[in-house]
């Protein structure tokens, strides 16, 4: 910093300070829209000169940690680490090894995770004199806890050179390390080594692990000289993939700078172009592939943008650290969006100054930065110091479709009151049900009503009240159904000339101008034999068609002599035309079976993802017993006819000693693959795993058996929910019961690959999220899968801060394989509480909460042509509570 720029209106000026015994924290008034700014200096007791404070930096919702890797105090270039409050910035103390010798340089980087503190000594003892390690902290007393290092080594491995932690796990770069670099991951709980992951194309010199980051299963490690960094699953220590720049040369420097987080990885290239810089975008999570390059439209040669780099969610920190928008080599930091690619700011400390390298290292939590200077002058040249920048904010991700207190299209004075139910269609359309308020809410199920928007403007489809099509006036409207690209299906009743209650319920289409009758009580058809239908108790919308457009299952009103309670109930296929095109009739004959088997009752569920629709019913007639009075059959509207799948008291197909109970719930995919919940009996059964479910005749997971094969004693104690894709993939969420399992982590969510009939955790209560606060996944409260290619969103609570304790996580099960690559199926964050964004006004709100409709029947079966929150194109539909008040239904890409 130039010493002839002043702080907080010019009025005291640092230069040449030594702050052995003062607070050396300023904060720079801002205004209007502008982040604050607090400066973070070191505190020393020898000459601060040339300590190069803030040449790494670290964040967290707690604490602020700032390396000086040339720290003298005790020995000449020992270093040591630094930590703030992130509340206030208040200096708290200083972070010393207990074995820190002369030139070790401790706070060449650091890194938080919790109450931990991670800081890298690149040429500390390690297994041998100089190899370089990273010591452990508890940040919340500057105890060390351990001292990190690699099993074997030499000195200049420079072990400790790049440092990045996730949850309770810290990846730690040796660039240097046998010629090639390497990258180590430890458990900070104990200090043990957990996974040691290698350049798999090593070479000498490659420096692969200069640049490190962690984000879950995923690590991100940059190699600069080979022009390239790399994503490894870090359990099973596979390459994932090899990230390179679309327009990469000699001497770029890609990899020089990496982050990984709400699946991008971001890769610096300082020297791209003549040392303009350049951050390239990837998405490691499905193909590696190049998807955006983020550069400064004002850049000069030798601003080094992408010598540092940092990004949460979609907005992204880059460091340009010789930068001269203030003077030469004062440094910048751009701040981009990453859906737009633009720049959205450029950030420089109001005591910017010529050499002072501001952005040399960076760094974010949520909405917070610290940005380090190392040759800032304040405490003298080259002193250093780092700068602790909050609030940023960027455009939330999402499209607003409608606002609670907003004017309700289609009504007059109107408002929405609450949203109801709001689900998403393959195209991205969206529906939903809201209550009303105002004078002209009405009363009722008048202030009831259902709109739909397909994207574009908002739509009334009906309210309480209101004309539909045919003269007749819709009542009360029901969860809707958008698995068509322009067709909605709901449910809802009826009033007018003729309706009673024996004939008000319907099921409704809607095509974008007209509401029409699709099924209705009281409804004859020469399919129904001379009976009126009664009620529907489960609606299907099929995602493909083709065969079939809908399908109920439904009753009958009795009529004496005629229906009966023996004869009252059945399943139909449709068509959006109003055509009934199949017809199953309690107390009719089972075509499939014959020798005198008749449909009994028709349980009150069905499926139909795709083509055939899947139903389960009891049996009656000669040779039924109570032991094999019930099945499951599946049906191609045009086919011959019904295809049994498994019958009650039938032996499983491949789980031998098992036999077919109760049918407890059904779903299927858009290519008719099928997923199914029974009660078992039989030789092999007990009351501690008579409860699975079923793929194709085989037990894809088993009430009172392991999921993961490292915890073998820990066991499915219950089902919750089931889904299933096109793919051949299969979902459930279970309880767990076993050693070390309790209410924090007894609930999973495991994927079933039928390539190889193996079950994967997908996410477990207790696993860490992405994020230096430690924060752990608390309780999952909602989970829903695309039938199609098996994109999930969950909505889960998270442990920590009430600031910050929900977050909406996506994942992608079509991504990779179910063998090496399995961490890129794994969700990853998208969207959190806390999360500050800007208003179109220009004003910034916090997401307060997070709300996802419930997509599973009441039997936990999900998908099934039921509703859906997320579609094959990852766009979600969502309900979010904003800290101003605002409450809003959102959709599109998180």
């Amino acid at each position: 910093m130039n010493s002839s720029h002043h702080l907080a209106a010019g009025t005291r000026r640092l230069s040449g300070l030594v702050a052995s015994s003062l607070l050396l924290v300023f904060a720079f008034s801002a205004s209007g829209h502008e982040p604050l700014f607090t400066k973070l200096h070191a505190r020393v007791t020898g000459n601060p000169s040339g300590n190069a404070a803030g040449r790494s930096v670290a964040i967290s919702d707690r604490f602020l940690l700032m390396g000086e890797p040339a720290n003298d105090d005790i020995a000449s270039g020992q270093g040591a680490a630094h930590v703030y409050d992130a509340s206030t910035g208040r200096y708290l103390r200083a972070l010393r090894a207990n074995d820190g010798d002369a030139s070790d340089a401790l706070g060449i980087s650091v890194a938080i995770s919790g109450n931990y503190g991670v800081v890298g000594a690149i040429n500390a003892d390690g297994a041998t004199a100089g190899t370089g390690a990273a010591y452990v902290f508890d940040l919340r007393n500057g105890r060390q806890l351990f001292k990190l290092f690699a099993p074997t080594g030499v000195s200049g491995d420079s072990f400790g050179r790049s440092i990045s932690t996730s949850g309770p796990f810290a990846l730690v770069g040796a660039p240097n390390q046998d010629n090639n670099g390497a990258g180590s991951v430890f458990d900070l709980r104990d200090g043990s080594l957990v996974s040691q992951l290698a350049c798999p194309e090593a070479s000498s010199n490659d420096d692969f692990g200069y640049s490190v980051s962690l984000c879950g299963p995923l690590a991100l490690i940059g190699a600069p000289i080979r022009r390239a960094a790399y994503v490894f699953d870090v359990e099973s220590e596979t390459l994932i993939r090899k990230l390179t720049a679309s327009d990469g040369v000699f001497q770029d420097d890609f990899g020089w700078s990496v982050s990984l987080d709400g699946g991008r990885a971001l890769v610096g290239s300082p020297d791209h172009d003549s040392g303009r810089g350049a951050i390239y975008v990837f998405d490691p999570w499905v193909s590696g592939t190049e998807t955006e390059k983020l550069t400064d439209p004002d850049a000069v040669d030798n601003d080094h943008l992408g010598y540092s780099v940092s990004h949460v969610g979609n907005l992204v920190l880059g460091g340009a650290y010789q930068a001269d928008d203030v003077a030469g080599g004062a440094g910048v930091v751009l701040v981009f969006d990453l859906v737009t690619g633009e720049v959205m700011r450029r950030l420089t400390p109001p005591d910017n100054g010529g050499g002072d390298r501001f952005g040399y290292r960076v760094a974010m939590f949520g909405n917070q930065a610290i940005v380090g200077a190392d040759s800032d002058d304040d405490l003298g040249p080259g002193a250093g110091a780092a700068y602790y920048i909050r609030p940023l904010s960027g455009p939330f991700p999402l499209k607003t479709i409608a606002k609670v207190r907003e004017f309700a299209p289609e009504t007059v004075e109107a408002d929405f009151r609450n949203f109801v139910d709001p689900v998403i269609g393959p195209s991205g359309g969206s529906a939903f049900c809201a209550r009303l308020v105002g004078p002209g809410a009405g009363r009722g199920t008048t202030a009831k009503g259902l709109w739909y928007h397909p994207p574009g403007s908002v739509e009334l489809v009906a309210r309480g009240g209101s004309d539909i099509f045919g003269g007749d006036m819709a009542n009360a409207i029901s969860k809707p159904l958008t698995n068509h690209p322009s067709v909605l299906l709901f449910q809802g009743t009826r009033k007018g000339g003729g309706i009673n209650r024996l004939n008000d319920g319907a099921v409704f289409t809607y095509d974008g101008s007209n509401v029409r009758t699709l099924l209705a009580e009281g409804q004859t058809d020469a399919l129904f034999v001379g009976a009126q239908l009664s009620r529907f108790f489960d609606v299907a919308q099929s995602h493909t068609g083709g065969a079939a457009d809908v399908a109920t299952v439904f009753r009958y009103q009795r009529q004496p002599g005629r229906v009966t309670g023996g004869s009252d109930t059945g399943m139909l296929l449709a068509e959006y035309d109003e055509t009934v095109l199949n017809v199953f009739h309690e107390g009719f004959p089972v075509a499939s079976l014959g020798g005198g088997t008749n449909w009994g009752q028709f349980f009150p569920r069905v499926a139909m993802s795709g083509e055939r629709a899947f139903f389960t019913a009891s049996l009656t007639g000669i040779g039924v017993t109570p032991k094999t009075n019930s099945a499951l059959f599946r049906y191609r509207a045009g086919d011959g006819t019904e295809t049994m799948i498994a019958r009650k008291g039938d032996e499983l197909v491949v789980t031998t000693g098992f036999n077919y109970r109760t049918f407890l719930g059904e779903t299927s995919g858009t290519l008719d693959n099928y997923f199914h919940r029974v009660i078992v009996d039989g030789p092999m059964a007990t009351p501690a795993n008579n409860e699975m479910l079923v793929v194709n005749g085989f037990g894809a997971g088993k009430k009172g058996t392991a999921v993961d094969p490292s915890q073998p004693q820990v066991k499915i104690r219950r089902f919750l929910k089931f889904w299933t894709s096109s793919i051949s993939k299969f979902y459930y969420l279970a309880k767990l019961a076993g050693p070390g399992v309790n209410a924090r982590n007894d609930c999973v969510l495991v994927l079933f690959d039928t390539s190889n009939l193996t079950g994967r955790v997908l996410l477990r209560e207790g696993d860490p999220i992405c994020g230096s606060d430690g924060a752990t996944i608390q309780t999952i409260q909602r989970v829903d899968v695309d039938p199609y290619n098996g994109n999930f969103v969950v909505l889960a609570s998270l442990t920590g801060s009430p600031a910050s304790n929900q977050a909406l996580l996506t994942g992608r099960t079509f991504a990779g394989d179910n063998a090496d690559q399995f961490a890129v199926r794994k969700p990853v964050l998208k969207l959190r509480k806390g999360g500050l964004y800007q208003a179109p006004s220009g004003e910034s709100t916090r997401i307060r909460s997070l709300a996802l409709t419930n997509t599973c029947d009441r039997f936990g079966a999900g998908g099934k042509g039921g509703p859906q929150v997320i579609n094959f194109n990852e766009q979600i539909v969502a309900c979010v509570l904003f800290t101003d008040s605002a409450k809003e239904l959102v959709s599109g890409k998180p």
